[in-house]
């Protein structure tokens, strides 16, 4: 399977956790803004 479709999968199955669990949503993206200080 070509990387950039596990790429995109993965981001739909992010998305759909994001929306269906809104805490786990609000972890997943402090991980992805938080500086790396």
């Amino acid at each position: 399977m070509p990387v950039a479709i596990v790429a995109q999968n993965n981001l739909e199955n992010n998305v759909k956790i994001i929306l269906s669990d809104p805490s786990k949503g609000e972890n997943y993206l402090k991980g992805y803004t938080q500086p790396l200080a």
